[in-house]
């Protein structure tokens, strides 16, 4: 009777240890079910990555995750940081998604020859950023675009509800 008592508590040790790990690992599955199952694990490492460079103002390796890229590197690289060295700038410190969609957008070819169509996914979340040099809890999305048999991903939107 000893050592049923004893595996039951096991049991259930085991099961507490391990069931918050099974649910945010479901969690996030879930976050993420819009976007093909074959590509999700690499899109949730590159999102890590992007985020990783957004945290800790490595503009240089973010510019490299960017799908649209109107400036030079240089440049991008130099307003981001003369932004955090006024005070002025955007850092996005956490980035928790809850929900992806996709859609279908017109992209103009190389050069601005042809037009095709690509699927987007637009990754929303809740986000604790740094703006203005003031910590703030958002809504946020993020775009993401299977390109080059790569992720690459839009800046962060904050969502305002009017």
């Amino acid at each position: 009777m000893r050592r049923l008592f004893l595996n039951g508590w096991r049991c259930a040790l085991l099961i507490l240890l391990f069931a918050p790990q099974a649910f945010s690992q479901s969690d996030k599955q879930d976050a993420f079910k819009a976007v093909p199952e074959s590509l999700r694990a690499q899109l949730i490492e590159r999102l890590n990555s992007y985020l990783e460079h957004e945290r800790a103002g490595q503009y240089d390796k973010l510019y490299d995750l960017l799908y649209e890229q109107d400036v030079s590197k240089a440049d991008f690289v130099k307003a981001r940081e003369s932004a955090d060295r006024k005070g002025s700038g955007f850092r996005l410190l956490k980035f928790t998604p809850t929900k992806t969609t996709r859609i279908e957008e017109e992209v103009e070819g190389p050069g601005g020859i042809g037009v095709s169509v690509v699927d987007t996914y637009q990754i929303f979340g809740k986000a604790e950023t740094l703006r203005v040099s003031e910590r703030a809890k958002d809504q946020m999305f993020i775009a993401a675009r299977w390109q080059n048999c790569n992720w690459y991903f839009s800046l962060p939107g904050i969502m305002t509800i009017d």
